[in-house]
This record gives C-alpha cells, sequence and structure tokens, in this order.
C-alpha cells in the first residue's frame, strides 16, 4: 500500500516550503529604576544620582550594593539568553582586580517589586532588603536567588569612563528571567555586590547619567514554530497514525 508513503512526503515538502521557525529577537532594556545603598551613610538615598557606585571592604563600613530594576513586560516570548552591561563612569584610584557578583530578588506581584521604590528618597541602607553590610558578614535573604553571573573588574589604571563591564549571560540568569516572565512579572530587581575588601567603589552610570549609558540588559528569546508549521506537524502526526491503525486494522468478517 503506497497511499501512506506518498501522503507523507507531500506533507513533508509543504513543511519544507514553509518557514519553521520565527527568527530568534534580540533586544537591549535600559534600567527603569537604579540605586545604591551605602553602609556608611544608611540612611542616605541615591535614587536620583547620575551613578550607582559598587564596594566591598576588608573591615570598614563603606560597603555598597547597587540595585537595578528591569521592566520585561515587552518581551512575549521564551527567554534563552541574557547578558548585563554597565558602564563605568569614572575612574577610581587604588582598587585590585575584583569580581562582581550578580543576584536576584523574588517578588510575588509586579507591585510587590515596584514597592520597593528605588528612586524615591524612602530607599537606604535601613530600609532595603539586602543591607550592604562588609564581606565577612555577608548574609542573603530570603527572596534572594543564588548566584546569576559575575563579571571581572580590573585594576585601577586599567578603566577609565566609557569603558563597559559585561555579566555574561548564564542558565541561570535566564532562568530567573523566563521565570519572572511565565509568572507574569513585569519588573525584575538585580543586586550587585563586591565581595572583596577594595580601597575605592567602582562606580557606573546609572540610568539618569547623561554622557554614558545606563545598565542595559541584552535579551535573546528562543525561537518558536510558526503557527503554520506547527499545525502541520500536528496534521503529520495525527494522519500517519490514522493510516498505520487503518493498516494494522485486520477485515471484518461478512
Amino acid at each position: 500500500m503506497k497511499t501512506l508513503p506518498c501522503l507523507l512526503s507531500v506533507l513533508a515538502l509543504s513543511l519544507c516550503a514553509a518557514p519553521v521557525l520565527h527568527a530568534q529577537a534580540s533586544v537591549d532594556l535600559t534600567a527603569s529604576a537604579d540605586t545604591y545603598v551605602d553602609q556608611k551613610n544608611p540612611a542616605s538615598s541615591y535614587g536620583t544620582n547620575d551613578n550607582i557606585s559598587i564596594r566591598g571592604t576588608g573591615g570598614g563600613d563603606n560597603n555598597r550594593y547597587s540595585y537595578l530594576q528591569f521592566d520585561i513586560s515587552s518581551i512575549d516570548e521564551p527567554i534563552a539568553t541574557a547578558s548585563l552591561t554597565l558602564t563605568v563612569a569614572f575612574g577610581a584610584s587604588n582598587r585590585t582586580a575584583s569580581t562582581i557578583q550578580l543576584y536576584g530578588l523574588v517578588y510575588d506581584t509586579t507591585e510587590d517589586a515596584l514597592a520597593l521604590g528605588l528612586e524615591e528618597n524612602t530607599f537606604t541602607n535601613n530600609t532595603a532588603p539586602w543591607a550592604a553590610v562588609r564581606p565577612a558578614n555577608f548574609s542573603a535573604p530570603a527572596n534572594a536567588t543564588g548566584l546569576l553571573s559575575t563579571a571581572d573588574t580590573p585594576a585601577s589604571g586599567s578603566f577609565s569612563g566609557g569603558s563597559t563591564v559585561t555579566f555574561s549571560s548564564t542558565p541561570a540568569l535566564a532562568s530567573y528571567l523566563e521565570s519572572a516572565r511565565l509568572d507574569g512579572l513585569s519588573i525584575v530587581t538585580l543586586v550587585l555586590i563586591e565581595n572583596t575588601g577594595q580601597s575605592a567603589a567602582i562606580t557606573f552610570a546609572s540610568r539618569e547619567n547623561d554622557t554614558y549609558a545606563g545598565p542595559t540588559i541584552s535579551i535573546a528569546t528562543a525561537p518558536i514554530p510558526e503557527p503554520a508549521t506547527a499545525a502541520a506537524l500536528v496534521g503529520l502526526g495525527s494522519l500517519g497514525l490514522a493510516l498505520i491503525l487503518r493498516r494494522r486494522t485486520p477485515p471484518s468478517d461478512v
């Protein structure tokens, strides 16, 4: 019986003629809010500054964490990869090479994340969900993710204003963003921490900076089947199964 092979060949040719996947899309998102908190000045807020600052100290109290929020509501396809780029606002002296760590905070609703009010004068080290402390006292809050990514920073003299630092895409970072998207959350919150002692902070441009780009996350979405192709695949499977079952069904006795 040649019916099945012939039909399968026709459907296979039609699938080859149609586009199989949406092209992978890429989008760059600038932070919707950003700030930092300072252990040495626990009641101060920095949400309207044109820079964000990060520092770990060996024994002092001048530790700084930076907070970023991104609006991912425009992403409507699965997130495959994501990387974060920061632009140095100005150079710093007396810094050794270091690694900055990237974490996320998980909230049940978009409203809960927005309630942090990163750019309001009430967001300080006293009120932050993850207060800056010296590296020896590092302790993550219950709603923090594990480590999402890291970025290496060079020693003083090897970077200046306009230099960039990139947190490469990792499965953990992409998964964190994709989980938020699937949960219908528009806002994601990231925290940047330096867990080594430094004599000076490293300072990056915030979204308010007029000279350099603010924190930017680059997202690539995964290709997905075109609706027509997906329907044809389902049809192909159904037709093939039906014909196979028909061939295996013995003729009934008359």
